[in-house]
Order: C-alpha cells, then sequence, then structure tokens
C-alpha cells in the first residue's frame, strides 16, 4: 500500500515527470517559442532570488514585487546555454553584446529551462534578421529619396530655361510705355502681413538639445501636464528600451523654434512662437525641458519633452524673451499699419514732460446788473467745466491710430 502511494503522488512532489509513470502527464518542450513568461530565480551578488520574467520587444523584462517592469536584458545577438552548478539544477545562462557579465537563471523544471533557451535563441535569429532587413529597406528608401531629388532638380532646371527663354522675347514698346505710365499697385491693407514678411531677426539663441518624445496632453497649459508627460516618456523609453537618442540644435529666435540636424543643418521641425502655449523645466532634473503645442485648427495639443547639457530653465527664459519680443513688434507693425489705413504720420510714443503745475484759484466772477449777464456767467462757467484744467488732468492723453496692447496679444496669439 506504501509503495503504490508513493508511485502514485511521486509526479505532484518531483518537478520532472517520469515518461514512464503511467499517473504522470509529460509534455515535451515547445522549441518553437517566440515569447515566454514564468518566474526565474536570478543569482545575485550574494544570494539567489525569485522574480517573475517575460520577454517583449526583443527584450528580457523583470517585474519586481511592487514596481513597474523593467528591462533586464537586451536580447539582439543573444546566447544562452546551460550551466552546472553543484548545488543547483536546470540553470542556464544568457550572454548579450550591450553587457560584459552573463546572467545566470534557474528555471523550476527541465522542460521551462529548455523552452527559455529555445526562446531567447529564436528572438535572436529573428533581431538579426529584421536588423538586416531593416537595413536593406533604409538603402532602398534612400536610393528611391536621391532619385527623387535629381528628378525634381531636373524640374526645376527646365522650368528656369523656359522662364528665362520667355523672359528673352521682345517686348513691343506701346507694351513698355503702358507698363511705364501705370503706378504701382500696393495694397494698404496688407502692409501688416508685408511688414511680417521681412524675415527681420531682433532675437535669437541657440542650444543642443536631445528628444526624448512626445504625447497628446488634453490641456495646453499647466506644469503638472508637463511633469505627467515627462514621466511617460521616460517609463515607456524604459520599458522598451529605448536609450537612444537623436541630438538637435534648438533655434530660438522670433521667428519661432526650429531644430536643426548638427551635421547638415537641415531643419527637422519647426514651431511658431503663437503655437507654444506653455513651457516648464522639471525642478528635480535640471536637465528636462517640456513645452505645449497647438496644432494648426488649435483643437489639439501635444507636449514635447527634451534633455539639454545646460540649464533647462535657460531656454524657458529664452522662449519667454522671444515671445516678448516678438508681440511687442506685432503691436508696433499693427499701429503702423493702422495709421497708414486711416491717413495719420506714424504714432511716436510721447516724451516725458515736466510735471504739471497745480492751476491758480480763479477769481470769483462780478455779478452784473446789465440785461443778458446771468446767461453769460453760465456759459463761461459750462466753459470751464467742459475744457478747464481740472478736467484736463483728469481725462486720459490719447491719439488717433494707437491700439490696445491686449487686443493686439489676442490677434496676435490667435
Amino acid at each position: 500500500m506504501k509503495e503504490k502511494l508513493e508511485k502514485e503522488y511521486a509526479s505532484k512532489y518531483n518537478p520532472d515527470p517520469d515518461p514512464s509513470d503511467p499517473f504522470a502527464t509529460f509534455e515535451p518542450p515547445n522549441l518553437k517559442l517566440k515569447k515566454k513568461s514564468s518566474h526565474l530565480f536570478m543569482k545575485g551578488k550574494q544570494k539567489w532570488e525569485r522574480f517573475y520574467f517575460f520577454t517583449t520587444d526583443g527584450a528580457l523584462m523583470l517585474e519586481r514585487p511592487e514596481q513597474d517592469p523593467e528591462v533586464a536584458l537586451k536580447l539582439d545577438g543573444a546566447l544562452a546555454s546551460l550551466v552546472d552548478v553543484d548545488d543547483r539544477r536546470y540553470v542556464f545562462q544568457i550572454v548579450s553584446k550591450t553587457q560584459t557579465k552573463p546572467m545566470y537563471l534557474q528555471a523550476e523544471n527541465q522542460r521551462s529551462c529548455e523552452e527559455w533557451i529555445a526562446t531567447v535563441h529564436n528572438i535572436a535569429t529573428d533581431r538579426q534578421e529584421l536588423t538586416v532587413s531593416t537595413q536593406m529597406a533604409a538603402v532602398d528608401e534612400s536610393d528611391r529619396a536621391v532619385g527623387a531629388v535629381k528628378e525634381e532638380r531636373m524640374k526645376v532646371r527646365n522650368w528656369i530655361d523656359e522662364q528665362m527663354k520667355k523672359a528673352a522675347v521682345e517686348v513691343a514698346p506701346e507694351t513698355k510705355k503702358r507698363l511705364a505710365a501705370e503706378p504701382e499697385r500696393v495694397n494698404p491693407f496688407r502692409a501688416e502681413a508685408a511688414a511680417a514678411t521681412k524675415g527681420e531677426v531682433q532675437f535669437s539663441q541657440a542650444f543642443t538639445v536631445r528628444f526624448l518624445g512626445s504625447t497628446e496632453v488634453g490641456k495646453s497649459q499647466g506644469v503638472g501636464v508637463v511633469y505627467e508627460t515627462m514621466r511617460r516618456v521616460l517609463h515607456a523609453r524604459a520599458v522598451h528600451g529605448v536609450f537612444k537618442m537623436v541630438e538637435s540644435k534648438m533655434v530660438i529666435s522670433t521667428v519661432g523654434v526650429k531644430l536643426f540636424d548638427p551635421s547638415t543643418q537641415e531643419v527637422r521641425t519647426n514651431f511658431r512662437l503663437k503655437d507654444i502655449s506653455f513651457c516648464a523645466a522639471h525642478t528635480e532634473n535640471p536637465r528636462l525641458l517640456g513645452f505645449i503645442t497647438k496644432s494648426a485648427a488649435g483643437a489639439k495639443h501635444a507636449c514635447h519633452v527634451f534633455e539639454t547639457d545646460k540649464i533647462a530653465k535657460e531656454i524657458c527664459e529664452s522662449v519667454s524673451c522671444a515671445m516678448q519680443i516678438a508681440f511687442e513688434d506685432f503691436v508696433h507693425h499693427r499701429q503702423l499699419a493702422t495709421a497708414s489705413r486711416v491717413g495719420l504720420p506714424p504714432v511716436q510714443p510721447l516724451p516725458p514732460g515736466p510735471p504739471q503745475q497745480p492751476l491758480p484759484p480763479s477769481e470769483p466772477q462780478q455779478s452784473r446788473t446789465k440785461k443778458g449777464g446771468s446767461k453769460k456767467s453760465k456759459s463761461s462757467k459750462k466753459g470751464k467745466g467742459a475744457c478747464g484744467g481740472d478736467s484736463l488732468q483728469q481725462q486720459p492723453a490719447t491719439r488717433r491710430g494707437q491700439i490696445d496692447a491686449s487686443a493686439a496679444q489676442n490677434s496676435w496669439s490667435g
């Protein structure tokens, strides 16, 4: 009876069931897996600890108790093999290109150990094939882009040749006289646009930044919105194992914020100043910067996160200074455009004058006995109330053609 019970319950105590045991369920390992997850023992500096491991996006993820998953190892070009340990079974090691020391793991049974080794091998092979195919696709895309650029340049050259041929045709003398007699057509209502297209840059500063990521947000302003976007972007980069950052040259001017390629000096992206609604730097990490922009329609907002070698607060101050200068220039052009439409000379700021002296008290008027004297006294009092010195001191000095700064700011930001 004792031997029968031992045979019946042997599969519940042994991690690897015996294939000859009729009560045991034996399943061969699946060597074609490309995803695997289970609890494994990981060798630390002093002891073995049990954690939950899983694979995703070509990386081995480690999940500690009550913590977010983290990247334990990148499996690009990784190798897995069995290792003999004196006091433990089912131990295997993973050697990766990104780490100098191998990682030692222990599975719960022989089947799980063989499946983990096969899964690491399959992922490494697929990642290598994907890298080769991606490189080939990039080469093909580059060839197509070069061909398209050459074709576009050829079209531009042909168009220039055609325009030069048309310009070389002799113009009739009557046409020349008519064109010379006609005055130049000027649209006074486009004075503002003409002043804005001059391209004059009154402020410009350059910084070296690295783009971390961007995401759509529901609000256009708020330090909490920027901080939450920074946390989400950094967490996503850690989970997916994205450690490479693209370095760019950020130029802040009164025209906008542009990102240039440091090697080719090509413009990668451009943000207009009136589309930037908020900018803030992180308090704990002074190198992190984030600013919120709105779309062309104004219905959606996105927050962009960057990292800089300098203090990010300097970039925020530079953006604020550029906005202030651009707004003042915008108000000035609006005043000039309004003055030209009305037909007045350009409005100049009022020079500071001497302090006004208090008026001497007026002498009381003598009563007159002639006919009509009371009416004259009333008219003189009425004139003093309408144009007297006291009333002039109370009314603010204004000129025709001046624009309210708040109204101009609303139109500029809109």
